[in-house]
């Protein structure tokens, strides 16, 4: 398991005490661009 894998499980954990998720706190800038709630080098090469 990955640290972003670990990650993302304890985020769900704690967030899912306002039934929420790690997806739901990705925003959209007013030109629609998704920012990610965390972002790590693997997305340097998309």
């Amino acid at each position: 398991m990955s640290n972003v894998q670990e990650w993302q499980q304890l985020a769900n954990k704690e967030l899912s005490r306002r039934e929420k998720t790690v997806d739901s706190l990705v925003q959209q800038t007013a030109e629609g661009i998704a920012i990610k709630p965390l972002y790590t080098e693997a997305d340097l090469d998309n």
